[in-house]
């Protein structure tokens, strides 16, 4: 069993390789100097989701939702539009968020397992 707070706070999570990726593509591409260009996945989930899909791919712990307070000033949606990434960069994510969480658990298993 762990404390969590409520979870609808908002997040916007990329795989790493997904976010490599669009800055490769800012790389020697005129249209993207000087631009602001947000690499993200576009799309917002909230912390809630996100501590279940942990707990599913793991299988195991207990999420006690409610019993953390919110921090003082949480910002309650934090997720952005990849619109200019995708026009500019002709870029997109390629990983959701369920893959890229089962990748990087199991790869720090695979670690966890080679150092024992």
């Amino acid at each position: 069993k762990f404390p969590v707070s409520s979870g609808e706070q908002l997040r916007d999570f990329c795989y790493i390789t997904d976010i490599v990726e669009a800055i490769l593509s800012s790389i020697n591409n005129k249209k993207a100097y000087g631009e602001i260009i947000n690499i993200a996945s576009g799309s917002a989930v909230t912390i809630k989701e996100l501590v279940m899909m942990v707990r599913n791919i793991i299988g195991k712990g207990e999420p006690l939702f409610g019993e953390i307070d919110y921090r003082k000033c949480e910002n309650m949606e934090l997720y952005a539009n990849i619109s200019k990434a995708k026009k500019i960069l002709n870029w997109s994510p390629k990983i959701s968020l369920q893959r890229g969480l089962e990748m990087t658990i199991s790869s720090t298993l695979d670690w966890k397992n080679k150092r024992i």
